[in-house]
């Protein structure tokens, strides 16, 4: 399961439009990438597990 959350600013550009910027993004993919190097790099075993209704 993979969750990616963003947080938006709506302003002004230079012209006087109406402007979306990006201002904080996290994907879970980063972290879990992250931890399943660490485990594997330490000659541990990663393997993923299933939770709640299926």
């Amino acid at each position: 399961m993979k969750t990616v959350s963003k947080d938006w600013t709506l302003g002004r550009d230079d012209d006087g439009g109406l402007e979306a910027t990006e201002t904080f993004s996290f994907d879970t993919a980063d972290l879990k990438n992250s931890l399943q190097d660490i485990i594997l790099s330490g000659g541990w075993t990663w393997r993923g597990v299933v939770t709640g209704k299926l």
